[in-house]
């Protein structure tokens, strides 16, 4: 019997690896987007220390200090800001990758799907044909058996019709 050949196994590679591409690629931008969120969790850590160091103890009051202070406030604000849509954007940048990655799973598991109903197809095809070959040779043991039997019931019957006749039976 011939082996199983699907006739669009290349196709399918193709898809294979197109999916593993796919992989690789929302990988190195989850990679990116968890970067940038710690990033931003760090701005919001540092403004809180700067918020709480801003207040001052009891005391003297260093206007310079204070001004700083306010300054450091300031940019750590407008960092985490500029941080938080650069989040957003490696979270937009994250979905697309997992949109691609999920079209190219379809993709692949079209193909797959294929292949799997190709393969039975083939298989009861084979199996059609062990049946019928099962059964012809089937067919041709009955009929040497029929024929053997009434070339024996021949023969008794030639042995006993000489016996009648009173000649010599081997």
């Amino acid at each position: 019997m011939r082996r199983f050949h699907f006739r669009f196994q290349r196709v399918l590679d193709v898809k294979e690896r197109l999916e593993d591409v796919r992989k690789a690629a929302l990988g190195q931008v989850v990679g990116a987007y968890e970067s940038e969120r710690r990033e931003l969790e760090r701005l919001h850590t540092d403004r809180d220390l700067q918020v709480a160091t801003e207040r001052p103890a009891e005391g003297r009051v260093d206007p310079g200090l204070m001004n700083m202070l306010a300054d450091y406030g300031h940019r750590l604000e407008r960092e985490s800001g500029e941080q938080g849509e650069q989040v957003r954007l490696a979270q937009a940048l994250v979905d697309e990758r997992r949109e691609d990655l999920m079209e190219a799973t379809r993709q692949r598991r079209t193909f797959e799907i294929l292949r799997e109903r190709a393969a039975e197809k083939h298989r009861k095809h084979a199996q059609r044909k062990d049946l019928a070959l099962l059964d012809e040779m089937g067919g041709q043991l009955h009929l040497r058996r029929q024929r053997a039997d009434a070339d024996a019931a021949q023969d008794k019957e030639s042995a006993k019709g000489r016996r009648e006749q009173g000649v010599e039976v081997e």
